[in-house]
């Protein structure tokens, strides 16, 4: 009989939930702030926008000086 309550001790016993691995719970959280969206500044992107411009004028400098010239001539 005495074995029968150990085996039956040893049964619940193995049954029972594993605590928490602190070092998976760790990677968990660091997982979770990786996926968060990354918030980009607003100044980074008006200057990323004026280097895109920039570089579309240098490519058509015609078109740039007639613009100017128009921008001037309404004023």
């Amino acid at each position: 009989m005495l074995n029968s309550g150990r085996r039956r001790q040893a049964i619940a016993t193995a049954n029972e939930p594993l605590p928490a691995d602190p070092k998976f719970t760790e990677l968990q959280q660091a997982l979770t702030k990786a996926e968060e969206p990354i918030h980009l500044d607003p100044q980074l992107v008006q200057l990323r926008d004026d280097a895109k411009t920039s570089t579309q004028q240098l490519e058509n400098k015609r078109l740039v000086v007639f613009q100017d010239l128009t921008w001037a001539l309404n004023q």
